[in-house]
């Protein structure tokens, strides 16, 4: 995927722009296993698209992700893709 974030320094809380959580029973969706993605260490700058790609081995049978963010901020996403592999 690609990554875009207006102002880097203008973020609220925490940087967190991205999240994987994994968990075995699709009724209670206990967590088994999360990730949450930070601008800062992925290295994103203001205004610059980043291409990031994310390789996992989940520990859980059912998959969630998708864009995060907490607080106030603007990050925009493009080509993000998925791939399962056996």
């Amino acid at each position: 995927m690609e990554v875009w974030v207006e102002n880097l320094f203008a973020l609220h809380l925490n940087d967190a722009f991205f999240y994987v959580w994994t968990y075995d029973d699709k009724v209670t969706r206990n967590i088994k296993e999360s990730k949450i993605y930070s601008a800062k260490l992925e290295n994103l700058s203001s205004g610059k698209w980043k291409h990031i790609n994310i390789e996992l081995k989940c520990k859980g049978k059912y998959l969630e992700l998708g864009p995060h963010m907490v607080g106030s901020g603007h990050f925009r996403y493009r080509n993000l893709s998925l791939s399962l592999k056996s």
